[in-house]
């Protein structure tokens, strides 16, 4: 078994980050110019609050599955060990991220732990899948 990168899952997880960051600009910057125009910045502001979550989780879901699948496929590494840190990882970021930066988050508390284990759940099952792909071949 070779070992695991450590600074490539966590770099990962950090990229992971600032992709859902810049999705989630990206959905507001949609929202406010094709579907919903003309109107004051506090109106997207609040939305930008409302959508991002959900932004995060679907989009979170897709790139866990699919950066657990290109860290793990041509490596000899259990993918188990990759498909639960990775996402581990990115869930304790996020904590740091929510606890220094969003005020009250702590009100969609149920939501944050549903959309963290959903990214878990994530990682999990494309370690699976390279699993299965491997004894395959």
């Amino acid at each position: 078994m070779n070992k695991i990168n450590w600074f490539k899952v966590t770099g990962v997880a950090v990229l992971i980050h600032i992709i859902l960051i810049a999705l989630s600009i990206a959905a507001v910057f949609i929202y406010a110019t094709l579907v919903n125009t003309g109107h004051d910045k506090a109106f997207y502001v609040a939305h930008a609050v409302r959508s991002a979550p959900y932004v995060a989780t679907v989009a979170g879901i897709i790139l866990i599955y699919f950066f657990v699948t290109v860290l793990t496929r041509k490596n000899q590494a259990n993918p188990f060990v990759v498909g639960f840190a990775l996402p581990l990882i990115y869930i304790a970021i996020d904590f740091i991220i929510l606890a220094a930066t969003v005020p009250g988050w702590t009100n969609q508390l149920a939501l944050v732990l549903f959309s963290n284990l959903l990214k878990l759940l994530a990682g999990l099952i494309a370690a699976y899948r390279v699993k299965q792909s491997k004894l395959e071949a």
